[in-house]
């Protein structure tokens, strides 16, 4: 399996991020992810998503990595009230690279593994961060380095 390696001695940047619910009949628009990295961590409901030519259906407690220079669209209708965290971020220069997984890596010397669609381990916890990140985000007596400490935890 492919993954993308981070190293996070370094980091990211956080560039936007937001909570995102979805009506009647909606579709993720077709956008191009620029230089920008994406996670998608769904909450509630399912996220059809196409990134390049790959198809993922993404469900609760299910993230999503959306690597820079993809193009992105829904290719079916998500359900009502679908929910979803999303977070686009740089990583530091030089930082990462797509790699073949081996079984039981995990975390070495600041390196991490993420495969494009995975399991979140902690689901609670990973929603208390997302929603510090969104909190952060919005406050401005916080440093901007904040925002980038929280997302790479």
């Amino acid at each position: 399996m492919q993954v993308t390696y981070f190293d996070i001695r370094h980091p990211v940047v956080a560039a936007n991020q937001g909570f995102f619910t979805a009506g009647d009949n909606w579709r993720h628009k077709r956008i191009y992810q620029n230089e920008a990295y994406e996670i998608v961590i769904v909450v509630s409901g399912q996220l059809f998503l196409q990134v390049n030519k790959h198809r993922f259906a993404i469900t609760a407690n299910e993230a999503l990595l959306v690597p820079a220079h993809a193009i992105v669209v829904g290719y079916q209708k998500s359900p009502r009230h679908t929910q979803y965290y999303w977070f686009h971020f740089f990583p530091h220069p030089h930082s990462c690279q797509v790699g073949e997984y081996w079984e039981g890596q995990s975390v070495r010397n600041g390196i991490i593994p993420l495969p494009a669609h995975f399991t979140l381990p902690a689901i609670k916890k990973s929603f208390v961060l997302a929603n510090q990140v969104l909190d952060i985000a919005i406050n401005k007596h916080y440093p901007r380095i904040a925002i980038d400490y929280l997302l790479t935890s």
